[in-house]
């Protein structure tokens, strides 16, 4: 009968004890996801900009933007990797990128799937089945500065290229086709703006 009790009463203990290790270390990885959840957070919101409205554009930006659109209309200004102008001209509404020493980088305009190389929307078509275009953009480079322009928080080289939003299924993702239709995979979107 003693043997009954203390076989049972270490049954109990080793059992307990189990139980104990198992929540512990239920908890503890429940702890280190959340952490790296934040750590995740805290590296997104240092690398995501947010686009600041400047009540007034740099001077020389100003200046130099004057001379490069002389008949936009509905001027806005705002900031994130660079000074960046909103406007419309001839009907048609463009932004104008200027570097840090109020040089003009590029424009982007709102552009549609039809204007994209034949060759472009064929290798679209073949390789992202399935995906649905959202928006076309134009990046018009100004081929007489050499400074690397960022869109959608990705840095890319000095070229004309067209930018296709794409979705799938809640999955986005940006596309970067060239003018003589290469097509590459640029980015995705994941709270990523123009």
């Amino acid at each position: 009968m003693k043997k009954t009790i203390i076989v049972s009463s270490v049954l109990l203990v080793m059992a307990t004890a189990s139980f104990a290790q198992t929540e512990i270390a239920s908890v503890k990885k429940q702890e280190k996801a959340t952490r790296h959840q934040l750590r995740e957070e805290k590296k997104e919101a240092r690398l995501v900009k947010k686009e600041e409205e400047l009540k007034e554009p740099t001077y020389m930006a100003a200046q130099q933007f004057s001379i490069d659109f002389p008949d936009a209309t509905d001027i806005h200004w705002s900031k994130k990797d660079f000074e960046k102008a909103s406007f419309m001209q001839n009907g048609k509404k463009l932004s104008a990128f200027y570097d840090f020493n109020s040089k003009l980088i590029g424009t982007v305009s709102d552009a549609s799937f039809d204007e994209l190389p034949a060759a472009a929307k064929k290798h679209i078509a073949r390789y992202y089945p399935g995906y649905t275009p959202q928006a076309v953009i134009l990046f018009d480079d100004n081929e007489s500065n050499a400074t690397d322009m960022i869109l959608y928080d990705t840095r890319f080289k000095d070229a004309d290229n067209y930018f296709v939003e794409m979705t799938k299924g809640g999955k986005n993702i940006v596309l970067m086709v060239s003018l003589p239709s290469d097509v590459s995979y640029f980015t995705n979107m994941n709270g990523k703006v123009r």
